[in-house]
């Protein structure tokens, strides 16, 4: 169950457009509680409230994949967000980025052709 703080710091995020310390704040937490989000953001109640407004899982994950889908050519910022969403972030790089890196190091260049056109061909699917 939500706290009325938690409640209170939601209707603020979406009156702040997602600044989460600013709306801690002006809901009444603490600046040390606010000045790390995640002390809201992983509680019980926090994810409570966002599944009771109908934000799920499931709804961005569907929508993301849609967007994915339905929109061809330049989507890096959803395949980003999709990397970050599955854990495919590593120390702050992306798997993608990862690729990159890996395939200039490939022993010849033969094998880099080949990365750049399986990648090429990967990306115009979408």
């Amino acid at each position: 169950m939500a706290t009325i703080k938690q409640k209170k710091a939601l209707e603020k995020i979406m009156e702040n457009r997602g600044n989460i310390s600013k709306a801690m704040k002006e809901a009444g937490y603490d600046d040390t509680t606010a000045r790390n989000p995640k002390n809201l953001t992983d509680s019980k109640g926090y994810k409570a409230l966002l599944t009771e407004c109908g934000l799920t899982e499931e709804l961005i994950t569907l929508s993301l994949v849609t967007d994915i889908k339905s929109n061809k050519g330049k989507r890096f910022s959803e395949l980003a967000l999709g990397a970050e969403l599955l854990g495919m972030r590593k120390n702050g790089i992306n798997i993608a980025n990862q690729v990159m890196v890996q395939k200039e190091v490939l022993v010849s260049q033969e094998a880099k052709e080949a990365a750049d056109k399986a990648i090429a061909e990967f990306l115009n699917d979408y």
